[in-house]
């Protein structure tokens, strides 16, 4: 029963069309949020380049545009 139960829980997390919920499992004709994310970071491992400009963007999107009264002065003044 040991071997049955785990090998029910790898299937439910590497099966594409493979449902779990509580102690059910069931097939369906469309894939799996959880499969279905797994797989994009998968294939996202192999472009870190394209990830890393992703996060900066992000990241550049939440900087606020202005920075109130404090703003840099210029070398000289």
């Amino acid at each position: 029963m040991g071997n049955f139960g785990s090998a029910l829980d790898m299937l439910s997390q590497r099966a594409t069309y493979l449902y779990a919920e509580g102690q059910r499992y069931w097939f369906d004709t469309c894939a799996s949020v959880t499969r279905t994310a797994a797989d994009l970071a998968d294939r996202l491992r192999e472009r870190p380049d394209q990830v890393w400009l992703e996060i900066v963007d992000r990241l550049r999107a939440t900087e606020p545009k202005s920075r109130g009264g404090f703003r840099r002065r210029a070398r000289g003044t």
